[in-house]
């Protein structure tokens, strides 16, 4: 009986013993995805920067666009964070190739001449943005309001062979400068992947000069095809900018 109170006893001051301790504090850590984190585990790199944006150490996005060649846009572009809130962007594309010859004459809808010289030479499309971000800081979760500015020229030698094969050539070219506002959309996919999605509205200034098929004739009394230049047209229309582009982040 004695034992069996001594034991009872041992065991009441074990409790009282495991009561009277302080209790465990467990601090919670809201994640930006609304998920609680208990303070052992680490945030990762993006909760941290949406908790203070201003620590984000990425500068720069080399940005890519897969289907500039459908919206008519550059192909590999450079953005660089400004301060937190803005951001200026710039990009280049060539063309002038024998793939892209076909594709460039149905877009500045110039007609394929049968039978004539040609000469496409490179050239190269410039484009420059400058955005500023009304809800988080750039390169994360947010809406932003930017300009947009865009030179793309097209350019091709044609000409004809003469009856005594002396060739006479034209320089054709048709110019496109846009000038124009856009809102996007800008994500990080991860911490060094970020998506850009935007739309806008532009105006576009258009310069051209082509030619004209012709018969001219001979000395021996025949026909041979030639061309005339036509006359420089100018002409501007609004125009619907759209698209979408993936960056990889770089730190300073």
């Amino acid at each position: 009986m004695k034992l069996k109170s001594i034991f009872s006893l041992t065991l009441l001051a074990l409790t009282l013993m495991v009561w009277g301790q302080p209790g465990a504090v467990t601090k919670k850590i809201l994640s930006p995805a609304g998920q609680s984190k208990a303070s052992g585990e680490k945030l990762t790199y993006l909760e941290r920067i949406q908790a203070n944006p201003r620590k984000d150490r990425y500068a720069f996005a080399l940005k890519g666009n897969a289907l500039g060649w459908i919206t008519h846009e550059y192909g590999l572009g450079l953005e660089y964070k400004m301060n937190p809130q803005w951001t200026v962007e710039g990009g280049v594309a060539s063309f002038g190739t024998a793939p892209h010859i076909p594709y460039m004459k149905r877009l500045f809808g110039i007609e394929s001449l049968v039978g004539f010289h040609s000469n496409q030479p490179l050239q190269i499309l410039v484009n420059a943005q400058a955005k500023v971000f009304l809800q988080n800081a750039a390169f994360q979760n947010g809406f932003y309001l930017g300009l947009y500015g865009q030179y793309k020229p097209y350019r091709e030698e044609i000409g004809y062979y003469t009856a005594d094969q002396q060739l006479i050539a034209f320089d054709t070219y048709r110019r496109h400068a846009d000038l124009g506002l856009m809102t996007g959309w800008q994500t990080r996919a991860a911490e060094t992947v970020l998506l850009d999605f935007y739309t806008g509205l532009a105006f576009r200034s258009t310069q051209r000069q082509g030619v004209k098929e012709i018969l001219i004739a001979t000395p021996n009394g025949g026909y041979i095809n030639g061309l005339e230049l036509l006359p420089k047209e100018s002409a501007n229309s609004p125009v619907l900018l759209a698209g979408a582009r993936i960056g990889w982040l770089f730190k300073k």
